[in-house]
């Protein structure tokens, strides 16, 4: 979701039977206000670079940015709670796109509701509609409204930054507070996880941010339980998955059926706005460019209980686990080969993308060139 300078975006989150909602939100450019209303209570935060903020299911919120001259860009995770799979946002305002939830409502029961006659009601929520807006493409939306400096100024009276508001279990957090151990010179990865953040503990998700520096290369590995939902913020790279081999309009088999061993390498160039997602299970690597860094962030989902495995690198890595019978019948070459060949990577989690210069080029200058 982008916002451009001093636009306001409107919308309403609403518990019902039908969905519910709950979202996270990072601020991966630009300068944010959040206003969430929950009940009597209104909370305004201040968001920087690389905040999170949960919204609860059945607020009310509203964002604004309040940069004059960047966009804003926020990466959002729905969580219906309802309704899985579905979700929908309620607007208090709007004539067409967003449409007021008011319209849902007879003039009677909006008379009675409000105590006022229908053409006051008209007048203060739902507006004339005119002929021009009636034809209007669906897919033009009135969610996003121009904001004056003095309307931002306004908005921003009383907001906190995530900063001001400490370890609370409402309010927004920074990912970079939660630097992981396998960061190194050639790549930094944060995760922000539920047993460290209140407002992440019964999602049962984590945020991450990694920023790969160029040339360099995240480690093939792969998830035990989590899926991963990652958004390209900044710079360009390579996405590799090792995935089943299924042929073109192949159906897909019953369990009796199911054949081992077919496996494929999918590879996506990566630049900034993409989006990719890994299943739990799926070794996967990402390669960022010689030009720039590649900054990711994004969500493991289902994240309880998981465990990140890398297969190549010196710590954590599950073929070194494996006890040397097995290794002689699991790979084509004996132990003692295969025991040499781990060895030679002598970094952990990220490492140079050319390996026959890693020793000398702990800053990865050089690195992957796309063809």
């Amino acid at each position: 979701m982008a916002i451009k300078p001093s636009l306001l975006l409107c919308f309403l989150l609403v518990a019902s039977l039908s969905v519910s909602l709950s979202s996270a939100y990072i601020r991966s450019g630009g300068s944010a206000l959040f206003t969430i209303v929950s009940g009597n209570n209104r909370e305004s935060y201040n968001l920087e670079r690389d905040d999170v903020l949960r919204i609860p299911a059945g607020a009310t919120a509203y964002a604004a940015n309040r940069d004059n001259n960047q966009n804003l860009r926020i990466v959002k995770l729905v969580v219906p709670v309802s309704n899985p799979g579905k979700f929908q946002d309620f607007f208090p305002g709007g004539q067409q796109n967003p449409r007021s939830y008011y319209h849902g409502f007879s003039r009677q029961t909006l008379e009675a509701a409000f105590n006022s006659p229908y053409p006051a009601i008209v007048r203060a929520l739902l507006g004339q509609q005119s002929e021009q807006q009636e034809g209007q493409s669906q897919s033009q939306t009135q969610a996003l409204v121009r904001a004056t400096r003095d309307q931002i100024r306004q908005l921003r009276q009383n907001a906190r930054s995530s900063q001001e508001v400490g370890q609370s279990r409402s309010g927004p957090f920074n990912l970079r507070n939660f630097q992981n151990p396998i960061s190194n010179n050639y790549g930094r990865f944060w995760e922000a996880h539920p047993n460290q953040v209140p407002q992440l503990q019964d999602l049962d998700v984590s945020v991450i941010l990694m920023v790969l520096n160029q040339g360099s290369l995240f480690l093939p590995h792969k998830n035990s339980k989590t899926w991963v939902v990652a958004y390209v913020s900044e710079g360009s790279g390579l996405f590799e998955i090792a995935t089943p081999r299924r042929e073109q309009g192949q159906e897909e088999q019953e369990e009796q059926e199911q054949t081992y061993g077919e496996i494929q390498g999918l590879s996506a160039q990566l630049n900034q706005g993409d989006v990719f997602v890994v299943p739990p299970g799926y070794p996967f690597a990402l390669t960022a460019s010689n030009n720039n860094n590649l900054h990711v962030v994004g969500f493991d989902i289902n994240i309880q209980d998981n465990q990140r495995s890398f297969l190549a690198g010196e710590r954590d890595n599950v073929i070194a686990q494996i006890d040397s019978v097995a290794k002689e019948l699991t790979f084509s070459g004996s132990n003692q080969q295969v025991e040499s060949l781990l060895r030679n990577q002598r970094q952990s989690y990220f490492a140079s993308a050319q390996p026959q210069q890693q020793e000398q080029q702990q800053g990865g200058e050089s690195g992957y060139a796309f063809a």
